[in-house]
């Protein structure tokens, strides 16, 4: 995902420019990395509760962003815009047939 340079004095210049132009704005562009990984259980039936069954699933999710300059291909402003994040779920579900 790329965005536009705004009208403002905190723009990104282009260095060195190229012959001929006056200044080059740079444009912001965001890249990321989704990674996730699910596993489900069995539905299975209580013997001690009739009518009553369980499944479970887990989920594993990563994802990796990325912003830098466009054209320079610099990071944006002093910190490096870069992150990553994992998390995990874990889901629990019961029916019960009365």
């Amino acid at each position: 995902m790329r965005y536009l340079p705004e009208n403002g004095d905190e723009r990104q210049l282009v260095g060195p420019l190229p012959v001929g132009a006056e200044r080059i704005f740079d444009q912001s562009e965001i890249t990321s990395k989704n990674m996730a990984s699910v596993r489900r259980g069995p539905r299975r039936h209580c013997s001690t509760c009739p009518g009553l069954s369980c499944a479970w699933a887990s989920d594993f999710v990563q994802d990796e962003a990325q912003q830098r300059l466009a054209l320079t291909n610099a990071p944006v402003g002093a910190a490096d815009l870069e992150y990553t994040t994992r998390r995990a779920y874990l889901q629990l579900s019961y029916d019960w047939a009365r």
